[in-house]
């Protein structure tokens, strides 16, 4: 989340603290509110599915590796 969105989030629950806030007026920034979130949670997801298949294809490299050397000794 960026320095900006974060302060947006922090803005905004500020705001849906006062009473007077009309429902339309919530629900704008309930709304962006959740563009910001599901935006960062999505970025969050591809990250780890990256990192799960870098160290996925690291981990088939090293056996395959492991298999190379082994042939060579015999």
């Amino acid at each position: 989340m960026t320095p900006q969105e974060f302060e947006y989030i922090r803005r905004a629950v500020e705001a849906l603290e006062n009473p007077d806030m009309t429902p339309m007026a919530q629900r704008k920034i309930l709304r962006t509110m959740e563009q910001i979130c599901g935006k960062n949670a999505t970025d969050l997801e591809l990250n780890l599915i990256g990192a799960v298949d870098a160290k996925i294809q690291r981990n088939y490299q090293d056996l395959q590796n492991q298999k190379l050397v082994d042939i060579l000794k015999h």
